[in-house]
């Protein structure tokens, strides 16, 4: 049997059909990476937006809702979208720190602010997202950026079951089903609108130890492109999936690499209305992301449970309850 697929094979390379196949190969494989990477170009280097171009494109004096809005990525995002025109909506819970933010924002850029203050650990009641689609029915939102998530990093037989709870209901509720909520309003506006999901590199492959967490991010990433093929004709959807960046997180530490959540932010809101699935803007979130994304499943695994266990303060046992609500 051996002897005779041997033979098969050297009759195929005899006639030149076996090298003419690996040639083929290789150049399609060469043509999609020559396209990556000057879609990467492109992203990176090329794409630069105004106040105006939002304007032109959303509507000027428009609202744009930020989930988790009032730390880290979100904080990064209510802050661009704000120096960038827009009125914002901050979604979140600590009151105190949500109003600090929009007086700030007020002050250094003359936009006007919004705060619901709710508890995203609460998304699972009946009325939860009824309550917010209410009070967003007042303004004319533009812009939803579905930013909130909970992450609690532990050995999967430590971790408690409300916890295994609270990161499904942060990270997939408000995804789900406050987008649900609003895409009616969103479709029904004479200018276009958009909606940013936020996944995460922790998507690309399952992580031990983040193992809520990781599942919880293929749902989002999963769930943001596939609404973007049902309705992306209609509505910008953009799903970002960020690497490394100094959050809570990360303990609020600078990863090699990493970005602060206004790097993070700026770099990727220029993609909406061009991209429609990105690692982000900037050179160092499409590195962290071209990286993770071809690494064989045994690295990636082993990559994460190592920067896990060697983090700033070594994650394992760590509680970090309040990411998206600060």
């Amino acid at each position: 049997m051996i002897g005779k697929a041997l033979s098969f094979v050297e009759k195929l390379i005899g006639h030149g059909f076996l090298y003419q196949l690996i040639m083929l190969i290789g150049v399609a494989v060469a043509a999609y990476y020559a396209w990556r990477f000057f879609w990467i170009f492109v992203e990176v280097v090329v794409i630069r937006r105004d106040k105006s171009y939002f304007a032109n494109r959303y509507g000027a004096g428009t609202w744009a809702v930020v989930t988790g809005g009032s730390y880290g990525i979100g904080k990064g995002w209510v802050t661009e979208l704000a120096r960038n025109g827009f009125n914002v909506i901050i979604i979140a819970r600590n009151a105190k720190k949500v109003e600090a933010l929009c007086k700030t924002l007020e002050a250094e850029f003359g936009i006007k602010t919004h705060a619901i203050i709710v508890n995203f650990r609460k998304a699972g009641e009946d009325g939860f997202f009824e309550k917010i689609a209410e009070e967003l029915k007042k303004f004319d939102v533009s812009i939803l950026v579905n930013n909130v998530g909970f992450l609690e990093v532990d050995e999967y037989l430590d971790l408690k079951p409300e916890d295994i709870r609270d990161m499904i209901t942060v990270n997939i509720y408000p995804i789900a089903l406050l987008t649900k909520h609003l895409v009616g309003q969103l479709l029904a506006r004479t200018k276009r609108s958009g909606i940013v999901n936020m996944s995460s590199v922790a998507a690309l492959a399952p992580m031990p130890l983040n193992t809520p967490y990781s599942a919880s991010k293929v749902f989002s990433d999963f769930y943001s492109r596939a609404l973007q093929l049902e309705i992306g004709d209609k509505i910008d959807i953009l799903t970002l999936r960020p690497g490394p960046v100094q959050t809570a997180m990360t303990c609020d530490v600078m990863f090699p690499l990493g970005l602060t959540p206004t790097e993070a932010a700026a770099s990727s809101l220029k993609l909406l209305g061009f991209s429609k699935l990105s690692y982000g803007g900037h050179w160092r979130l499409q590195f962290w992301g071209l990286i993770l994304e071809h690494l064989p499943p045994f690295l990636q695994s082993l990559i994460s449970q190592v920067l896990i266990r060697s983090g700033p303060v070594s994650y394992t046992h760590l509680t970090l309850p309040t990411i998206y609500s600060v």
